[in-house]
């Protein structure tokens, strides 16, 4: 839960797995538990007028929904814009191809979708350990602030990484007098160009690969491809009892992998 503006209190919840909706509620004025509606329901994805913007991209909704602003001019005494950002989730297996693989930028208070929408297309073949169902946008995003006005926590950059180990970023700094407009200056890669359906196509700034081996207490880090090292993000453990890891069918387990959780 954070502040939008000057008066009001939302919190915004993803509905995690088995679930595939947004959901945006007014906690500032909240009511008696044993009242019928102790707090206000802003919007959900599936409000009646944003619910097909929602539709094609939303699957079960894993990455927490990161509030920021921006402030016009930079000027803590104007009033900031609340955002969203938010990955689109697991699309599991069904729907349009672009579910489970958008990273969205919303309007915080009204929910729509008319902002900013990016496309992480699938991985080359056999470059990951994980399917390309599996292989969705699911972490929780990362925004930078910007230091003239972090009152507000002014977004600057977004960061997000997936289980295939690439990791983006997405400039979500405004123009400094129009704070709906996005110029993309330092998308990792270069400005992201958009495809026929507005949805702008995102490159990767690094893939981490995985540290692979056959023996008890080695492994080594060779370039990502169809044959041998594949992307991903685990920690190896360069030290613990032989008693507990003895064979090379336990150097997977010793490795304490880490599902690219980037927390903001």
């Amino acid at each position: 839960m954070r502040h939008v503006d000057r008066d009001d209190l939302r919190a915004t919840r993803a509905l995690g797995a088995g679930g595939s909706e947004i959901v945006a509620i007014d906690v500032a004025h909240m009511g008696r538990l044993q009242d019928d509606d102790p707090f206000d329901v802003l919007w959900t994805s599936s409000t009646s007028g944003i619910a097909g913007d929602y539709a094609d991209t939303l699957g079960e909704t894993w990455s927490r929904p990161a509030l920021t602003y921006g402030v016009p001019n930079h000027q803590m005494s104007l009033e900031p814009k609340g955002y969203l950002v938010f990955g689109s989730g697991y699309s599991d297996g069904v729907g349009d191809a672009h579910r489970g693989r958008v990273m969205w930028v919303v309007d915080a208070i009204t929910g729509e979708t008319v902002t900013e929408k990016a496309y992480l297309a699938p991985p080359a073949s056999g470059t990951t350990y994980d399917t390309d169902e599996d292989v969705a946008a699911v972490s929780d995003i990362a925004v930078s602030s910007h230091c003239l006005s972090r009152y507000w926590g002014e977004m600057e950059e977004a960061y997000v990484a997936d289980p295939a180990g690439r990791l983006y970023r997405w400039d979500l700094a405004t123009e400094t007098s129009n704070v709906s407009s996005f110029p993309h200056a330092a998308d990792s890669g270069g400005t992201w160009a958009k495809d026929g359906q507005g949805y702008a196509l995102a490159t990767e700034a690094f893939r981490f690969p995985a540290c692979q081996g056959t023996g008890d207490f080695s492994c080594t880090i060779n370039a990502i491809g169809s044959v041998g090292t594949k992307g991903d993000v685990f920690t190896y453990r360069r030290r613990w009892s032989p008693t507990t890891a003895s064979t090379a069918s336990k150097i997977r387990a010793s490795c304490s992998r880490r599902r690219i959780g980037i927390s903001s």
